[in-house]
């Protein structure tokens, strides 16, 4: 149960969130004329395979294309703009016209442009970032996560974790709790999404941050940032340590242990993705994490894709936030709703064995 404060937080996190992209409701209408309804193939502009996160949205990408009678081609970039401007740049030259486009852009802002140029080939599905304004009549439908909801839950795991502090007796009945954040790159705006989340969901109980870095996505760039900012304040005393991902999380948790802190134990992280901190839950090192499933992500990806192209490329107006049921949902005949919300649940230690979500397990739910 979350705290009653988070509760009546959560409707207003999601207003913001949507803020940015709700004006998709308007421009169903214009990507419709170019849904193509001889083709049966999706084209996926995408990050690399190289973050385990997507190996395991190729996979289930592919599975569902097909459970749906279509093929889904893959594009990926290594989050580098001027990589992925190109391959668009080469597809549009070849004159395909596929059923759909799913496009992962490496920022919102160079968004706008390949999504113009896409949406004339076929109706475009965005996913992973929000869709800015300036997008909004070249995007048929929004599909992924609500990063300030990530950021919002894992701010709830940081006050229990606080609470349990406190019943140990390792933090104070009324100390805030020192707090360092590990954060995406400052260009990408899912990070500022989660840190925003983090902020409002703790800001009437507030911790003591001692510094927020732009470290990464991975474990390298985890350890790297974190080893050389826990010397500086280790001395402080560091309570939490609060990361935007469990891949970046793999290298943070080794520089705390080789600096000589016992995540679990002297420090408690918490994580807003999970992917990528299996092993780190299923030993304690992980107070908790958000399950943010690339496998739900793209099964939710790809059915938005295939109800636009049955539809000639229009969705309607509104969100959908879809619910954490433990059985996988049927796809629904409807035209998809301009915004589409993957669900998301906690996972810690205590849970993780149990946990159920659409038909998968732990070990199916995060890489």
């Amino acid at each position: 149960m979350r705290p009653t404060f988070l509760r009546r937080t959560r409707g207003a996190l999601l207003a913001a969130f949507v803020a940015g992209t709700m004006m998709l409701s308007a421009c169903s209408s214009s990507s419709g004329s170019n849904s193509n309804p001889d083709s049966k193939e999706i084209v996926a502009f995408m990050p690399s395979s190289a973050n385990s996160y997507f190996v395991r949205y190729f996979d289930q990408a592919k599975a569902e294309a097909a459970d749906h009678g279509y093929k889904i081609k893959i594009i990926e970039n290594d989050f580098d703009q001027a990589e992925q401007d190109q391959q668009i740049q080469q597809f549009i030259a070849s004159g395909e016209r596929p059923a759909a486009v799913i496009f992962w852009p490496s920022t919102s802002e160079a968004a706008v442009n390949n999504a113009r140029q896409l949406s004339r080939l076929a109706p475009v599905v965005q996913v992973g970032l929000q869709v800015l304004p300036e997008a909004e009549d070249y995007v048929a439908a929004f599909e992924g996560q609500d990063d300030v909801t990530v950021g919002e839950m894992a701010g709830g795991l940081a006050l229990e974790a606080r609470e349990e502090a406190i019943k140990q007796g390792n933090l104070d009945e009324g100390e805030p709790g020192n707090l360092i954040e590990f954060s995406f790159p400052e260009n990408y705006s899912a990070g500022a999404a989660r840190s925003s989340g983090f902020a409002e969901a703790t800001k009437e109980a507030p911790f003591k941050v001692l510094r927020k870095e732009y470290a990464g996505f991975d474990a390298t760039a985890g350890f790297e940032s974190a080893n050389s900012l826990i010397p500086r304040f280790k001395d402080d005393g560091i309570d939490v340590v609060y990361v935007h991902n469990a891949e970046m999380a793999v290298g943070v948790v080794r520089a705390l242990e080789q600096n000589g802190l016992k995540p679990g134990k002297d420090v408690t992280v918490v994580v807003g993705d999970a992917n990528g901190g299996k092993a780190l839950i299923s030993k304690g090192k992980i107070f908790g994490a958000v399950v943010q499933s690339p496998s739900i992500d793209a099964i939710l990806a790809v059915r938005t894709a295939v109800r636009l192209h049955k539809h000639d490329g229009e969705s309607s107006e509104g969100v959908e936030r879809v619910e954490p049921t433990p059985e996988l949902p049927e796809m629904p005949d409807a035209e998809p709703k301009s915004i589409t919300l993957m669900p998301l649940l906690e996972v810690t230690p205590d849970n993780y064995e149990s946990l159920k979500l659409w038909d998968l397990g732990f070990k199916d739910l995060i890489t």
